[in-house]
């Protein structure tokens, strides 16, 4: 019976990797890991090489970035980066790999982001 149960465990987590697999290669998604930069107003952005990348809400989930706080490291399921700044992208999945905090996110993007207006938690 155990046996059984650990074969549809490990179908069931190969037909996710599947369904992953393709959702990437039919929509040009990719993975990240970086810090979070949470904003006052709810928005959240991910830092991707000491550059801020706004993500817009592309889960099944409500608020999907309610839990996190500025400098969490996550890893991010998204889609094409926008070239402005701050960038943007689409975030399909969300996990914090760590705990941070502010101290984690360089003074310099955190100076660039108040000179544009946004106020950070």
């Amino acid at each position: 019976m155990k046996r059984k149960a650990l074969v549809i465990g490990l179908a069931s987590v190969l037909v996710l990797l599947l369904i992953c697999v393709g959702v990437m290669a039919c929509n040009s998604l990719s993975f990240r890991v970086g810090r979070c930069i949470k904003a006052a107003n709810g928005s959240c952005m991910l830092l991707m090489d000491n550059s801020p990348v706004v993500l817009s809400n592309h889960t099944l989930s409500a608020h999907p970035f309610s839990d996190y706080r500025t400098g969490d490291l996550l890893l991010v399921l998204h889609d094409g980066i926008q070239e402005t700044y701050p960038g943007g992208t689409g975030a399909y999945l969300t996990l914090r790999l760590q705990k941070g905090t502010a101290g984690d996110i360089p003074q310099t993007v955190l100076n660039a982001l108040a000179e544009l207006g946004w106020v950070i938690e």
